[in-house]
This record gives C-alpha cells, structure tokens and sequence, in this order.
C-alpha cells in the first residue's frame, strides 16, 4: 500500500510536471513566436529599405553615364577657350580694319571740304545761303509784326463796342434817375 501510495504519488506528480511543462513550453512559444513577428517585421523593413538603395544605385547610375569624364571636360574646356581667343583675334583685326577705314574717309572728307570751300561756286552758294537764312529771319520777324498789329486792330474794334456799351447803360441810368425824381 505503499508502494502503490508512493506510485500514486509519482503519477500525480508527473502530471503537474507535465502541464508545468506544457505551460512553460506555451510561454516560451509566446515569445518565441513575438521574436519570430519582429524578427518577420525587421525583414521587411530591410527588404524596403534594400529595394529603395537598389532604385538609388541605378538612378546614380544613370546620371553618371550623362557626367563627362575629367578629360572630356578639360578637353571641351581647351576646345572653347580656342574658339573664343579666335573670335576675339578677329574681332580685334575688324576692330582695326573698322578704324583704318574710318581715318581714311575722315582724310577724304577734310581734303573735299578744303576743295570746296577753294571753289568759287562753293563761296557763292554759301553766301546765298546765309543771304536767304537772314532773309528767313526777316520775313519771320515782319509776319509776327503784321499778327501783332491785326490783333491791335482787332483791339479797336472791341474798344469802339466797349464805349457804345457804357454810353448806352449812361443814357438807361440818367433816363431812369429822371424817372425816378
């Protein structure tokens, strides 16, 4: 009787140990699956953020193939450089041909202007020149004489009505004074 309390006692015993262990076993499994959830989650967020340095990558990619090379750039450089001292040397040399040109009209121009003012015809035109310019200003000057006076004239005639006027309220103020008296 014992023997049979004491295996009865085991077998009680066995089955508390075995649910204890169950129970941990259920707890542990908790967690676990909680770790295995973050650890599912934190996979993905590196997928992401892999997929978007990938897509970054190649966009880099594509703009280094638009770049030039340091060589293509001091080549390009060099290139333009030349063409713009080209273009300066020969803005330079229409530059001095312009003001070559310039200087000899200029010595044409004063050799005509001294031929001219030797020729006789020359003299003769430019005293009439300034004869009709003097002339101008005489005739400028009697045309604003002739306005000033028909406005003068004009003068008279408003005067005479001014007059004809007063006389006229003279006669109504005498003829109505006499009235009134």
């Amino acid at each position: 009787s014992a023997d049979i309390l004491a295996n009865q006692q085991q077998q009680q015993a066995k089955p508390d140990a075995s649910t204890a262990v169950v129970v941990c076993t259920a707890d542990e499994l908790k967690k676990k699956r909680n770790e295995l959830e973050k650890i599912n989650k934190l996979e993905t967020k590196i997928q992401t953020e892999l997929k978007k340095i990938e897509k970054q990558r190649k966009t880099y990619e594509d703009d280094m193939v638009s770049f030039k090379s340091h060589h293509e750039i001091e080549s390009d450089f060099k290139n333009e450089k030349q063409a713009l001292l080209k273009s300066k040397m020969d803005a330079q040399q229409q530059k001095e041909s312009m003001e070559k040109q310039v200087l000899e009209m200029a010595q044409k121009c004063d050799q005509l202007n001294r031929k001219l003012n030797k020729d006789p015809y020359h003299q003769q035109l430019k005293e009439m020149e300034d004869k009709i310019e003097k002339l101008s200003q005489n005739i400028f000057a009697v045309e604003d004489s002739i306005a000033d006076h028909k406005r003068q004239g004009q003068y008279k005639n408003i005067s005479e009505n001014v007059i004809q006027i007063q006389q006229q309220m003279n006669a109504l103020l005498i003829a109505e004074m006499t009235v009134c008296n």
